[in-house]
């Protein structure tokens, strides 16, 4: 009879467990359309202040950079860029808080047309990642 009571507690917990869970939201990868034309790159910043965020091209011996935008303090950003300026070279993504000093870069990675290009910012700068993937087909 104790036995048959722990089964029920365990099943009842176990559905409730399940009726609660959320549906997961969609990846940004997921939500962006392919786009051969262009490569779109996200930010999610979690730092406490604004950010301006750079694209950074090696070309040869000189590294040029090119400001992207400003991206709201724990906000995000979205930047369509033309394939063209930014394929087929090693690119890197950097952060700066707005009025400050620190800034941080992401490893030099190769974008092929129409990917999208994944920059979080964490709330110290240092930990930032960088990730590319390619959208879903529609």
């Amino acid at each position: 009879m104790i036995r048959n009571a722990w089964k029920v507690a365990a099943l009842v917990l176990g559905a409730a467990c399940v009726s609660t869970k959320k549906r997961a939201t969609p990846s940004v990868f997921d939500i962006e359309a392919r786009n051969p034309d262009s490569v779109v790159v996200r930010v999610a910043s979690h730092y406490d202040g604004p950010v301006s965020v750079y694209i950074e091209r090696d070309s040869g011996t000189v590294s040029f950079s090119t400001l992207l935008g400003e991206v709201a303090a724990n906000g995000e950003g979205r930047f369509p860029l033309r394939a063209r300026e930014v394929t087929g070279r090693r690119v890197r993504l950097a952060a700066a808080p707005v009025g400050g000093r620190a800034r941080v870069s992401s490893v030099p990675v190769r974008v092929q047309r129409g990917q999208v290009v994944l920059f979080t910012i964490t709330p110290d700068l240092y930990g930032s990642e960088l990730r590319l993937r390619w959208p879903r087909e529609p």
